[in-house]
C-alpha cells in the first residue's frame, strides 16, 4: 500500500531530515555524514531536499506543465567512477536530446551542484530556473531545446509567459479589491454569516496576539480587533493593504 503525500509541515520535514542524521552507521560507514560537519548539517541538507519536493511547482518542468508545453524529463544522470572522464555523460544524454529532437519537446533536468550546472551547459544545456532551499543547497532547472520546437516553447518565451499569468492572476485582486468588503457582505446572507463568523472569531482570540494573513481590505479584522490583545492584519496585494489602512 502506498499513501501519495501533497504536503509536510516545517516540523514534519525536520523530522525527515532529523531520521537522516541520527540513522547509526557500522564503524567503518559514514553514511550521508560526508554532506557536512556533523549531525545539523545532515539533517539541514535533507530538509531542504525534502522541501524542494514540495516546492516543485517554481521547477522549469512545472512551469512548462503549466502552461501546456510538452517536455522530456531526465530525473537522474550518474556515470560510475570508473567511466567518469571518458565522454560518457555526453552519450547518455545525446540520448535524451535525440529524443527532444525527434519529438521537437524541450529535454529538462534538475541539479544540486554548480560544478554538474557547469557540466551540463557544457554539453548544451542552458540553466533557467535557480530555486534557493537553504544555504548551499540550490537546485538548478536545465534545459535542452531542440532547434525544430515551435519559438513559443523557447525558455524565454516560456519564462515571460509565465511572468505575465503570474502578474494577471495578481491583477484579479488588484481589480477585486476596492469592492470586496461590500462583495462579501453586500447581501444578507452573506452579512449574516460573517456576523456569525465574527461571534466563532472573537471567542478564540479574547486577549490574544493576533496574525490574520490574506485579510484582504481586513473585512474580518476590523470587526474582531477588538478583542485581541494585539491584532496584526497583512495581505499580498499593495491595494488591499492600502485600503485596510484607510
Amino acid at each position: 500500500m502506498s499513501v501519495k503525500i501533497n504536503s509536510l509541515s516545517e516540523k514534519e520535514i525536520r523530522d525527515i531530515g532529523d531520521a537522516f542524521a541520527d540513522f547509526q552507521y557500522a564503524e567503518s560507514e559514514f553514511g550521508m555524514g560526508y554532506l557536512g560537519k556533523g549531525r545539523q548539517a545532515v539533517s539541514d541538507y535533507i530538509c531542504a531536499v525534502a522541501k524542494g519536493f514540495f516546492n516543485s511547482g517554481k521547477s522549469y518542468g512545472a512551469i512548462l506543465s503549466k502552461l501546456k508545453v510538452p517536455y522530456i524529463y531526465v530525473g537522474m544522470v550518474a556515470v560510475r567512477k570508473e567511466y567518469q572522464g571518458k565522454g560518457f555523460m555526453r552519450k547518455v544524454l545525446e540520448i535524451a536530446f535525440e529524443e527532444g529532437r525527434r519529438q521537437a519537446v524541450p529535454v529538462v533536468l534538475d541539479t544540486d551542484a554548480v560544478l554538474k550546472k557547469n557540466k551540463y551547459e557544457h554539453l548544451g544545456m542552458k540553466c533557467v530556473v535557480t530555486q534557493h532551499f537553504t544555504d548551499g543547497v540550490e537546485l538548478y532547472g536545465m534545459v535542452y531545446e531542440p532547434d525544430n520546437i515551435p519559438k513559443e516553447w523557447k525558455s524565454e518565451i516560456v519564462l515571460e509567459d509565465m511572468r505575465i499569468l503570474s502578474s494577471s492572476n495578481k491583477n484579479v485582486w488588484d481589480r477585486f479589491a476596492p469592492v470586496y468588503s461590500s462583495f462579501v457582505t453586500g447581501t444578507p446572507g452573506n452579512k449574516r454569516a460573517y456576523e456569525s463568523m465574527y461571534k466563532r472569531i472573537k471567542a478564540v482570540i479574547t486577549d490574544k496576539e493576533v496574525l490574520e494573513l490574506a485579510t484582504g481590505p481586513g473585512v474580518i479584522a476590523r470587526q474582531v480587533a477588538d478583542e485581541a490583545k494585539k491584532m496584526t492584519a497583512t495581505d499580498y496585494d499593495v491595494s488591499a493593504r492600502k485600503l485596510l489602512l484607510t
